[in-house]
């Protein structure tokens, strides 16, 4: 009866919160050149952590391919089917070996393949995938006068660059970039080239943000353009063509000095529009990105002031303490639902909490306090604690902090990579995920986000619970391959050795859940 009646006082504080808030709060200003520049951040940041992503896949692809490699249909299929089912983003992808070809791509909710050895296109058979199972094959009489194949001459012309490329025929335009590369091995020329969908790319920069008005233009190095806008995003009335709007938007930023981040508005048909520039050219030879949206629709979208929406969440707020105290709940990381939003967390309130099942502490990600140098092999902790939480309930990882709640910061695992800063920070932690976790578990269940205390920065990763057994594969000192599985164990990752243990926890914790 005692927790019930906490749980209503709690519940009225909250409302009474709440409309103290409706009532008296003054609006925040929120001006439009802040939001358009807030947009072209945040897909910039979308595309360093994908195009890191698709050169060090591009890397692995040299690495695999390096002339001792079997170029048989066989082989390619056992490589390339893992690239596409870990790789969304990629419609489909094209290898080259002097005159041979192996293209991959998806096709009606399936994978198909073909290889072709000769120095013209003449008969290529196709095979057909579901996951890694072959369904069916044919043979396709191929007319190379129905394809631009010119691209690829292009292709194997330049060397250990990436290349950008054009005029490559596709059914129902769902093709906005091809990307390529080409390398040597001895004598052999080598390429690859992969094809990224439209829809997909949308997907994963999350386009829309909540506006309908909302252009995306891709620059490369070499002056070519890619628009990434969906068709009728940017359409106010029916007079509004978005071609004739992205040549409105290029004319209008032609006017500044190239490669420079900016932020501008110009008029289109008598409305406002805001854009911002940020320069990302040291990726895959990209060299900015303009991001556009309506004033019209800024103004529309006034997202801070949305009183039933407050009310909505703080209704659900109150209902979650309701929960909280009639289960008995001892801590804030016993339930699924974590912190997802850095707006909401205080590093005061999580270092109130000793280290437990859902809740770690690291010091840093490489470098070694005792050792006062690198060490990579502190990368394994990091990855035994994702795999740990993702086999368990799920839990959040601080780095930066110390067994004894001392906040340590960043600054030194910032000067052992390449370059400093939380956004190269994550996207070194994202790709090592990738690696270990793949990209579909990364994407969907790891949340990371830096919390400033002072001067000093922190790394919050918020780990959900797997749909699936995640294993840790790593080499050990013989040079071979183990997989060890990490559950969570109080404030622990515990490795569990027994497979009966391992086929048991798994039958308990998804086979039973699933």
């Amino acid at each position: 009866m005692r927790k019930i009646f906490i749980s209503g006082v709690i519940v009225v504080i909250n409302l009474l919160a709440i409309y103290y808030w409706l009532i008296y709060n003054p609006s925040q200003n929120v001006y439009s050149e802040e939001i358009v520049q807030k947009a072209a951040e945040d897909i910039d940041r979308d595309f360093l952590i994908l195009f890191n992503d698709i050169d060090i896949q591009v890397n692995i692809i040299e690495k695999h391919y390096n002339g001792n490699s079997e170029f048989s249909l066989n082989m390619c299929n056992d490589f390339f089917l893992n690239v596409l089912e870990k790789n969304k983003i990629i419609q489909s992808l094209m290898l080259l070996k002097n005159n041979q070809k192996y293209l991959v791509l998806r096709k009606n909710n399936s994978i198909i393949s073909t290889l072709d050895t000769t120095k013209e296109f003449d008969i290529v058979k196709w095979q057909r995938f579901e996951g890694k199972k072959m369904v069916s094959e044919w043979d396709e009489v191929f007319d190379k006068s129905n394809y631009n194949l010119k691209w690829i001459d292009d292709l194997l012309q330049t060397k250990n660059e990436y290349q950008w490329l054009h005029n490559y025929r596709s059914i129902k335009n769902d093709v906005v970039l091809l990307l390529g590369k080409s390398w040597n091995v001895g004598n052999d020329v080598y390429a690859v080239a992969m094809r990224f969908s439209k829809e997909e790319l949308r997907k994963y920069f999350r386009e829309t943000r909540g506006f309908q008005r909302f252009g995306v233009i891709i620059n490369t190095q070499k002056e070519q353009a890619f628009n990434l806008t969906k068709k009728n995003t940017l359409k106010t009335d029916s007079t509004i063509n978005t071609s004739e709007f992205i040549s409105a938007l290029k004319a209008a930023y032609s006017k500044f000095p190239p490669n420079e981040d900016r932020v501008f508005s110009h008029i289109y048909q008598d409305k406002m529009y805001w854009a911002a520039v940020k320069d990302i050219k040291s990726i895959l030879a990209i060299s900015n990105i303009i991001v556009s949206i309506s004033e019209e629709d800024i103004n529309s979208s006034d997202r801070g002031q949305d009183k039933l929406g407050f009310i909505y969440w703080g209704l659900l707020l109150s209902g979650s303490l309701l929960v909280f105290f009639a289960t008995y709940r001892k801590s804030i990381f016993d339930t699924k639902k974590l912190f997802v939003n850095k707006k909401n967390v205080s590093i005061d309130n999580l270092l109130e909490n000793n280290e437990n099942r859902h809740l770690e502490f690291k010091s840093s990600l490489r470098w070694d306090y005792r050792q006062e140098k690198v060490n990579p092999d502190l990368e394994l902790v990091i990855l035994k604690t994702i795999a740990a939480f993702g086999n368990s309930d799920g839990g959040i990882l601080l780095i930066g902090v110390d067994d004894d709640k001392n906040i340590l910061g960043l600054e030194n695992d910032y000067n052992t990579l390449k370059k400093k800063g939380s956004d190269f920070y994550e996207i070194y932690m994202r790709n090592l995920f990738h690696k270990y976790f793949g990209v579909k578990y990364t994407t969907e269940n790891v949340r990371m986000d830096f919390i400033q205390d002072n001067a000093k920065e922190i790394c919050l990763i918020e780990v959900f619970k797997a749909d699936e057994p995640l294993y840790l594969k790593n080499k050990d000192k013989s040079g071979q391959t183990t997989e060890k599985f990490y559950v969570r164990s109080g404030n622990s990752s515990q490795q569990i050795d027994s497979l009966k243990d391992i086929n048991d926890y798994i039958f308990d914790r998804f086979k039973k859940e699933g």
